[in-house]
C-alpha cells in the first residue's frame, strides 16, 4: 500500500519541481553556456570520426526551447566546403538534453548550399562513408551485425533526422561532377502536417527547366510518398545527373514512389511500397541504338533484408505496359556474390505479350498478331566465386498459339530465293543471292557431309534436335563470362547465329539479343524454316573469312578448289575459323603452317568423328592438323613477324574442348 502512494508523491510534487528548477535553468545565461559546450563536443566528435572540419559561426537560446545557429561550415579537412547555411532556427527536446541528445523538433534554414564535387579519383563528400581509420579499427567489433540491423539503424537516423516541420528558404546544390556542372534550386520548401509540395529548378549547360515535387513524410510512422513531374506539360521530366555519369538517357512524365518500413521480426527487416513511371523514354548504348517508350511501368515491391541477404519476394509484382509478373530475385554479397532469380508465369495472353514489346527494343516483330496463350519459367543462380556452379532453366510454352499476322517482317521470305545483304560494322558491305542464279551457292545436298558434320560439332552439334536454344551451352558461356570478366562466350546455336545475320544487326545490345531469341523460339516453335533449310542458307552466307561468303567462295579463298573436294583437314580448319572469320592469319605461325596448339582441335574433331563412323581409324591416324593455303589468301598472309598470338584464340577452342 506504501509504494503506490510513494509513486504518486513523485508526479505530483518531485516532478513539478523538477520541471521548474529546468525552466528556471535555461531561464539563465548559462544555459547558453551548456550548448556550445555541447556543441563543441560533436565538432570534436566530427573532427575524430570523419576527419572533417564542421564550423558554427554563433549558437544561443532565442527563448526557452528554440536556439539559432548561425554560419554553419561542414568539410572534409583539406577539401573544398560541402555544407554551407547562413543560419539556422530550430526547436528543441528539453527532456532529451538531461540525456546528454539534441534533437529538433522544427527546422528553420535560411540561405543553404550544398557543394558536390567529385571526379573519378576523389569527392568532397566520401568523408561521410569513409571514417577515420583509427576509428574503424576500434568499432569494427560493434560494426559487425547483420544487414537488416545496418538497414534499420540508416532508416531510424533518416527518419529521425527529418522534424515533423520544416521550412527551408533559398536552397542551392550546385554539383561539378567530372567537370559537368549542375544545379539545382529551391525558393522555399515547406513541410507541414507531413505533406509538402515545391518547385526545383535545374540549370544544367545552357539548359534551364523545372521540376514540381510533392509528397508526403512521416517519421513516426516511418513513411514516405513521393511524386515528380514536370512543371510544363509540354516538356518530360528529364533526369540529367544519371545522363552524365552513366550514359543513361531517362526522360519521363511522372515518377512516383512509396516507401513503408514494416520494421524486423526474427531478424528480418520488412520494407514494402510502390514504384510508377508514366511516359518513360529510355536511352543507353548497351540497352538499344533508339529511344526505347514504356508506356506503363510500375512494381509493388516487398523487399526483405536477412542477416546476410537482400531478397525481393515473389509477392512483388511488375506491370510492363499489358502484362504483369511476380519475380523472385536474391542477392547475397559476403563472402562471395551469390544471385538467385525465379519467375513463373502462366497462362499470359499471346496477344498482351506481344503488344507489350517496345518497338524499339523489337522492330522486326512490330505489329504481329498472334493467339493463344504463353507460359515462361526461368531458374537461375549463380555463385560469381565458383562459375561453374552457374544453374540455368528457361523455358516458353505455348499452348493453342498461331501466328495471325507477321509484323515488319515475315521469315518465311528465305523459304524462296531471297537476296541477301552482308553487313560488317552494321554496314553493308555486299549483296548476292541465296539460290542457283549465284554461282558460288550450293544446296545442303552439294555441301560435303564431312564439312556438314565437322561444322556441326563445332559449332552446334545438337542442331537437329534442339528448338534453337541449348541451356547447357548458355549455363557454360554464363561460367565463362563470368570466369573472363567481360562478354567472352555467346551460346549461341546455328539458328540464333542465322537470326542475327538474316533479320538483325550484329549490335552487342541487349535488346537485339532478346529480339533474336524471340525469333528463333517463333521459327523453331512453329516450324516456319525447316532445319534443311536453315542448314542451306547457313552454309551459304555466313562469312568465313575478309569479304567471302559462304562454303563454296571460302574453298576457292583458302585452297583454290571447289567445296565439294576438300580434304579432311581442310574441312576441320574451316570449321574453327567460323568463330572469327577475319583473322583467320593469326592461326598461322611464322613459317606458315598452322600454330601447334590447333593441334588438340583437330585431335578432338577426329575423335568425335570417329566415334560417329564418320571417318575410319586409318583416316584419324592419318590426320596431320595442318593445311597448305593456295589461294588468295595465301597472297594476304600477314608477315610472320608481325603477327601476334593472342590468347583469345586458344580460349576459342578451349571453350570447344569444354563441349565436347
Amino acid at each position: 500500500m506504501f509504494k503506490p502512494y510513494s509513486k504518486k508523491i513523485l508526479y505530483r510534487v518531485y516532478l513539478p519541481v523538477a520541471v521548474f528548477i529546468l525552466i528556471l535553468f535555461f531561464s539563465f545565461i548559462s544555459r547558453n553556456f551548456f550548448l556550445n559546450l555541447y556543441i563543441n563536443k560533436k565538432i570534436n566528435q566530427i573532427k575524430t570520426k570523419y576527419n572533417a572540419e564542421l564550423n558554427i559561426g554563433k549558437a544561443k537560446f532565442t527563448g526557452i526551447n528554440t536556439i539559432m545557429l548561425n554560419t554553419i561550415f561542414l568539410k572534409a579537412l583539406n577539401n573544398d566546403t560541402l555544407i554551407k547555411i547562413d543560419s539556422a532556427v530550430a526547436k528543441i527536446n528539453l527532456w532529451k538534453i538531461l540525456s546528454g541528445k539534441l534533437i529538433f523538433s522544427d527546422i528553420e534554414l535560411y540561405k543553404s548550399h550544398v557543394n558536390i564535387v567529385a571526379d573519378t579519383n576523389s569527392s568532397n563528400y566520401s568523408f561521410l562513408v569513409n571514417k577515420n581509420a583509427k576509428v574503424k579499427k576500434e568499432s569494427s567489433v560493434a560494426d559487425n551485425y547483420s544487414y537488416s540491423k545496418k538497414i534499420e539503424n540508416f532508416l531510424n537516423a533518416i527518419f529521425g533526422f527529418i522534424p515533423d516541420k520544416v521550412k527551408i528558404y533559398d536552397f542551392t546544390v550546385n554539383t561539378v561532377i567530372n567537370k559537368k556542372q549542375l544545379t539545382f534550386y529551391i525558393d522555399n520548401l515547406n513541410i507541414f502536417d507531413n505533406i509538402f509540395k515545391t518547385i526545383i529548378k535545374i540549370k544544367d549547360v545552357g539548359e534551364n527547366y523545372e521540376w514540381l515535387v510533392e509528397g508526403k513524410l512521416n517519421s513516426h510512422k516511418k513513411l514516405c510518398f513521393l511524386k515528380l513531374y514536370s512543371s510544363s506539360f509540354l516538356h518530360k521530366v528529364k533526369l540529367p545527373f544519371v545522363e552524365n555519369k552513366y550514359n543513361l538517357k531517362v526522360l519521363f512524365d511522372t515518377i512516383q514512389f512509396s516507401f513503408s518500413n514494416n520494421g524486423i521480426s526474427n531478424n528480418i527487416l520488412n520494407l514494402n511500397g510502390t514504384f510508377s513511371a508514366n511516359g518513360l523514354i529510355i536511352k543507353h548504348p548497351r540497352i538499344a541504338s533508339e529511344n526505347v517508350y514504356l508506356t506503363k511501368f510500375s512494381i509493388n515491391y516487398f523487399l526483405n533484408v536477412g542477416k546476410d541477404y537482400y531478397e525481393l519476394d515473389s509477392t512483388s509484382s511488375v506491370v510492363f505496359n499489358k502484362i504483369n509478373f511476380n519475380p523472385y530475385i536474391k542477392y547475397k554479397p559476403n563472402p562471395s556474390k551469390q544471385i538467385t532469380v525465379i519467375l513463373n508465369k502462366n497462362n499470359l495472353n499471346a496477344q498482351d505479350f506481344f503488344s507489350s514489346l517496345p518497338p524499339e527494343l523489337f522492330s522486326k516483330l512490330d505489329g504481329i498478331k498472334v493467339k493463344g496463350t504463353l507460359s515462361y519459367h526461368l531458374k537461375f543462380f549463380v555463385d560469381t566465386a565458383l562459375p561453374d556452379s552457374v544453374k540455368f532453366q528457361s523455358e516458353l510454352k505455348k499452348k493453342d498459339f498461331k501466328i495471325i499476322q507477321f509484323g515488319k517482317v515475315d521469315f518465311r521470305y528465305v523459304n524462296e530465293p531471297f537476296t541477301y545483304t552482308a553487313y560488317d560494322k552494321d554496314e553493308p558491305v555486299r549483296i548476292f543471292e541465296v539460290s542457283s542464279a549465284n554461282p558460288d551457292f550450293r544446296t545442303l545436298e552439294q555441301i560435303p557431309e564431312l564439312l556438314k558434320e565437322v561444322v556441326l560439332t563445332n559449332e552446334d552439334g545438337g542442331f537437329f534436335w534442339h528448338k534453337g536454344f541449348v541451356i547447357e551451352s548458355i549455363k557454360k558461356s554464363i561460367a565463362a563470362n563470368i570466369k573472363e570478366e567481360r562478354f567472352a562466350r555467346g551460346g549461341s546455336t546455328i539458328s540464333m547465329q542465322l537470326v542475327k545475320n538474316l533479320f538483325l544487326t550484329h549490335k552487342k545490345t541487349i535488346s537485339r539479343k532478346l529480339e533474336e531469341m524471340l525469333i528463333v523460339w517463333l521459327i523453331e516453335n512453329n516450324n516456319l524454316i525447316s532445319k534443311n533449310r536453315m542448314l542451306e542458307i547457313y552454309f551459304n552466307i555466313i562469312e568465313w573469312g575478309p569479304m567471302v561468303y559462304g562454303a563454296n567462295e571460302a574453298a576457292h579463298y583458302y585452297f583454290n578448289k571447289d567445296v565439294s573436294k576438300l580434304t579432311l583437314a581442310e574441312d576441320i580448319y574451316l570449321a574453327s575459323i567460323i568463330p572469327r572469320p577475319k583473322l583467320f592469319k593469326y592461326n598461322f605461325d611464322k613459317d606458315k603452317h598452322l600454330r601447334k596448339w590447333l593441334a588438340e582441335y583437330y585431335k578432338i574433331i577426329a575423335q568425335i568423328l570417329l566415334r560417329k563412323e564418320k571417318i575410319s581409324q586409318a583416316e584419324a591416324d592419318n590426320l596431320i592438323p595442318d593445311v597448305q593455303l593456295k589461294g588468295r589468301a595465301k597472297s594476304e598472309l600477314m608477315q610472320p613477324d608481325s603477327i601476334p598470338l593472342d590468347s583469345v584464340f586458344k580460349s576459342d577452342f578451349e571453350f570447344m574442348k569444354l563441349d565436347k
